[in-house]
């Protein structure tokens, strides 16, 4: 068995979980059969079925074997957290624990402080602190050359501007963060749809018009950018 057959369909198998497409199963599961101790493949499993079948004691089994062949592997254990808080009972304790130690074991992992932004504001309703890992996040992100790092800055840029405009209404420090967000990716869905609803709510009606046609373009079947594009128009 030669280890770039094994790392190529788990390559491939990727690509297609990124884009939810079932065909990612029968890659990951040859992967597997060549090599049953690949962590990379066990863990793009995990989230296959954690994602795809919402089989979330499967993905635990896949994610907890790949931790035993590597016990430091920071994407699992940030997978671990993200199914903890994933689960239908929420255990917000468990999920901080598998990120903490997944930011001790590598403290500029983009993906593990932005989980615990999230986590911090969706089930802890600690605004402050969900602020602070998204902006850790973001920091880290900006320096990456890899995509899904300036990915989840975007997300966590976005995410942090958003916290300023709808709980602090500063937004003027949330315009700054939307338009950072896509300095780091700029055909970002969720700043780009943000921001045109910012500048629309400022009045600025132009710009927002050509955001928010170019979050259609990126997103055609969001029906709420539509709507609100529409008011544009009537406001207009």
């Amino acid at each position: 068995i030669r280890p770039a057959d094994v790392s190529i369909k788990c390559m491939a198998a990727n690509n297609l979980l990124s884009r939810r497409d079932r065909d990612c199963f029968p890659l990951f599961e040859e992967a597997l059969e060549l090599d049953p101790n690949h962590v990379e493949g066990l863990r793009g499993y995990g989230v296959a079925l954690r994602v795809l079948d919402r089989d979330h004691a499967s993905a635990q089994a896949a994610y907890r074997i790949a931790l035993r062949l590597k016990p430091d592997d920071a994407a699992t254990l940030v997978n671990m957290g993200v199914l903890a808080a994933s689960s239908e009972q929420v255990d917000v304790g468990d999920a901080m624990d598998w990120f903490r130690k997944a930011i001790a074991t590598d403290p500029k992992n983009v993906h593990a402080h932005l989980e615990r932004g999230i986590l911090y504001e969706e089930s802890c309703m600690d605004i402050e602190a969900a602020e602070d890992y998204y902006l850790q996040a973001a920091k880290w992100g900006q320096r990456s050359a890899l995509k899904g790092e300036r990915q989840a800055s975007a997300d966590a840029l976005s995410r942090a501007a958003r916290l300023r405009w709808r709980y602090l209404n500063e937004t003027r420090r949330a315009r700054a963060m939307y338009e950072s967000a896509l300095t780091v990716c700029p055909n970002h869905p969720a700043a780009t749809r943000q921001l045109a609803a910012l500048l629309s709510e400022l009045g600025s009606d132009d710009p927002s018009r050509c955001l928010y046609l170019n979050a259609l373009r990126l997103t055609p079947g969001d029906a709420d950018a539509w709507g609100e594009l529409a008011d544009l128009h009537v406001r207009a």
